[in-house]
């Protein structure tokens, strides 16, 4: 199966955020070892960034 190269981008920019987001705060360490869990997981962590990345487009905003 081909992954789309532009959902593999938004994958490395989440993966990159949560990296930065663990230097500073102590809650997104969780969704960072999530990422870096074992290559099983690999599909289940694409399809879980894509789910973060569209969230916010769907989320009516208040």
């Amino acid at each position: 199966m081909e992954i789309p190269k532009n959902l593999l981008i938004s994958y490395r920019i989440i993966t990159d955020r949560l990296f930065l987001c663990k230097k500073t705060a102590k809650r997104p360490v969780i969704l960072s070892a999530f990422f870096a869990k074992a290559e099983a997981l690999r599909p289940f962590q694409i399809l879980f960034g894509f789910l973060i990345v569209c969230l916010p487009f769907f989320v009516p905003t208040p």
